[in-house]
């Protein structure tokens, strides 16, 4: 029987799905997986909100303990978490393979750099979107990284980031391990599909295009897409943001002050079903960010059929956009105003076959059976490997 250890910074409900989805096939093939938890929540390294979910309706259907101190867990994790028992059990020898990011605390850097009998895969969700980085950060992760003969990635440019930061990577066997959803949740029954019943319950507008985001955190880059749509004068479309938490009260100063009350609604903090029945009464969906490695949003929205409109700093556009086929591509450091006046011109032909394509895409590239039997294949393919050198 093989062993497989995956260390990740806190649960949440598409992970946990994925790990037992993950598990059960991997039992398939007389593998155990463990995931350790490094936190129950995250909290913000910049101002020391929470961020996570409820902790109680969270489901472990799969074989995992968090880390703790003194048989108490860490009830938050950050990059700083100095999680001594999950390095431990690191380097005590019981695995054949193990996956630990080395950007989610202290411990898994050291991991990168020692000799373990197991097999270990450097796992990577970051870019930078091609700018500059620290001399010193960069030699540090390249000795960090050189030894490593296989990375998992979600997609191009978090594997495009590694190489360019280590080059002897290109050699490495990159493994897709993208953000997955639970299709059998996310499109079940309870979600309302009328879509004139919808606007109705949310109290939107019917003779208006609906452009719907999720999430308003600062790097979502909601301040300037209010901004832009202003100075655009946006008469025949609406602006529908969801999402909570400190950037909310500074969105709704915003929109008081640009007197939007009637054309950007800012619907807060909404349950997984709201969030599914405001995407499916909307038109077409933007993801405005700064920056983001692989946003679960855009991969959502791609599943329930809604055109894209993606910034080239969304890290897992390459997986769920082809400009012009089911959106627009456009560069969060170019003013807004162009694709804003596109997507309210756009046809509503144009937007249908957009549509279709989008959740062609999301399926291919995010489907959670697909992307569990590849991942299954190349863990186990990488377990035998290892067997036979050994």
């Amino acid at each position: 029987m093989k062993s497989i250890l995956i260390v990740n910074n806190i649960p949440t409900p598409y992970r946990n799905f994925f790990y037992a989805e993950l598990a059960r096939s991997l039992r398939e093939r007389d593998i155990i997986l463990t995931v350790a938890f490094q936190g129950q929540k995250g909290r913000s390294h910049i101002s020391k909100y929470e961020v996570g979910w409820d902790f109680g309706n969270l489901d472990f259907n799969f074989r995992n303990y968090f880390s703790s101190i003194f048989g108490y867990r860490f009830k938050y994790h950050s990059r700083i978490s100095l999680n001594l028992d999950i390095f431990i059990d690191i380097v005590s020898s019981k695995y054949d393979l193990i996956l630990a990011p080395p950007t989610m605390s202290l411990w898994n850097w050291l991991y990168c750099i020692l000799p373990l009998r197991g097999e270990k895969i450097l796992y990577n969700e970051y870019h930078n979107n091609g700018g500059l980085e620290p001399w010193l950060s960069r030699k540090l992760k390249r000795q960090l990284y050189k030894s490593f003969n296989y990375i998992a990635t979600p997609g191009e440019k978090a594997k495009n980031y590694l190489v360019s930061i280590c080059p002897v990577l290109l050699s490495a066997r990159n493994i897709h391990l993208p953000n997955i959803i639970d299709e059998g949740v996310f499109l079940n029954d309870k979600v309302q599909n009328n879509r004139g019943e919808l606007l109705v319950k949310y109290n939107l507008p019917s003779n208006k295009r609906i452009l719907v985001g999720t999430g308003i955190a600062e790097y979502k880059g909601r301040r300037k897409l209010i901004d832009e749509f202003h100075k655009c004068g946006i008469i025949d479309g609406i602006l529908v943001l969801i999402g909570g938490g400190e950037n909310l009260s500074i969105l709704q100063k915003q929109v008081g002050d640009l007197n939007l009350g009637n054309s950007v609604f800012l619907l807060g903090n909404r349950s997984q079903l709201e969030v599914r029945e405001i995407l499916m009464a909307s038109d077409i969906f933007i993801h405005s960010a700064s920056s983001d490695p692989s946003p679960l949003a855009a991969v959502e929205a791609g599943v329930l059929g809604l055109p894209l409109v993606l910034t080239k700093q969304t890290g897992n556009h390459p997986e769920l956009l082809i400009n012009k086929e089911n959106g627009y591509l456009f560069d969060y450091n170019d003013s807004f105003s162009a694709i804003l006046n596109l997507v309210f011109k756009v046809s509503s032909d144009e937007l249908a076959k957009f549509g279709q394509k989008s959740k062609e895409l999301a399926f291919k590239n995010f489907g959670s059976k697909t992307v569990v039997k590849a991942l299954t294949s190349d863990l186990s393919n990488i377990l035998e490997r290892f067997e036979n050198r050994n």
